[in-house]
C-alpha cells in the first residue's frame, strides 16, 4: 500500500490538539477507557456502528432544520399581519422577530477586483467569512449602502429568536 500523501508530517508536527469545548477531551478519554480493551475488529465494527448513528442524527437533524424554518416562516408571516414583533407563551418562553443582513459574494472576479483596489481590507482573507459580513454590516450599520461592493449581495435575514424562561 502507496504511503498517505502527508505521511512525512509524522514526527514533525504534533497531533492537532482537540477542543476542549464542553468538556470534549475529557469525554474522549471517559470513552476511551470503556473501549481500551477491545479488539481492533471490534474497534472497526464500533466505529461504523457510530458513523451510522451520526448519518442518522445528521439526517434527522436537515429535517428538524426543515420543520424548524417552515414554523419560522409561519410564526413570522402572523407577527408581520398582526403587527408585532414579541410574544411570550404560556410557559414564559420570548419569542422574537429578529432581521439582520445576510453577506454573499455574487461575483467572485468582481469582488476580488475590489479586494485588489482595498489593500486596507486584506485582513479579510485571513479570518473568516464571518469577516466579510462584518464589514458589510458595518457600513450598513454607518449609513454607507452604497459603499458595499457591487460583487456581494447583501439580503435581510429574518428569524424567530427563542428565550427560554429560566426554571
Amino acid at each position: 500500500m502507496a504511503k498517505p500523501k502527508w505521511e512525512k508530517l509524522r514526527g514533525k508536527y504534533e497531533p492537532r490538539p482537540l477542543t476542549d469545548e464542553g468538556g470534549f477531551r475529557e469525554k474522549v478519554d471517559r470513552a476511551k477507557k470503556i473501549h481500551v480493551e477491545e479488539s481492533l475488529e471490534n474497534l472497526l465494527k464500533l466505529f461504523a456502528t457510530f458513523d451510522e448513528r451520526k448519518e442518522q442524527h445528521e439526517e434527522g437533524i436537515k429535517e428538524m432544520n426543515v420543520q424548524l424554518e417552515a414554523v419560522d416562516q409561519l410564526i413570522r408571516e402572523k407577527y408581520e399581519r398582526q403587527g408585532i414583533r414579541s410574544q411570550e407563551d404560556t410557559s414564559g418562553n420570548v419569542f422574537t422577530s429578529s432581521i439582520e443582513p445576510y453577506v454573499s459574494i455574487k461575483d467572485k472576479v468582481k469582488f476580488l477586483a475590489f479586494m485588489d483596489q482595498h489593500p486596507e481590507l486584506d485582513y479579510l482573507w485571513a479570518i473568516q467569512p464571518k469577516s466579510l459580513a462584518a464589514y458589510v454590516k458595518d457600513l450598513l450599520d454607518q449609513g454607507l449602502d452604497a459603499k458595499v461592493p457591487d460583487s456581494i449581495s447583501v439580503f435581510r435575514k429574518e428569524s424567530i429568536k427563542l428565550t427560554r424562561r429560566k426554571a
